[in-house]
């Protein structure tokens, strides 16, 4: 089973990102994110990407409807500044596991 993978940016690094996400068959894409549509469009456009994948805010693409308390937010953001974290440090997380550290 192949892991799902978002990408957040899709500046030149990011389309590098997406690249290997498509040519590797242990990952799938999962989504695409970036604020500026133009930036989006010229990646999806470039790179074949599905529209059903590619998303102006990480919350759309995660499928996330956050609740009134605001805890589902609380927690794609420890997991999000986790992964960031873990791209700085050059080291490997696991995205899922970190979520299901915080249900």
């Amino acid at each position: 089973m192949a892991i799902g993978i978002v990408v957040v940016g899709l500046g030149p690094r990011g389309q590098d990102w997406l690249r290997q996400v498509q040519t590797n068959p242990a990952y799938e894409l999962a989504a695409c994110v970036d604020i500026d549509r133009p930036t989006l469009n010229q990646a999806a456009g470039k790179l074949s990407l599905p529209p059903g994948k590619c998303f102006t805010e990480l919350g759309e693409a995660l499928g996330e409807e956050p609740d009134s308390s605001g805890r589902d937010n609380l927690q794609t953001m420890a997991v999000v500044e986790a992964c960031l974290r873990s791209a700085a440090e050059r080291t490997w997380v696991n995205p899922q596991e970190l979520l299901d550290e915080y249900r």
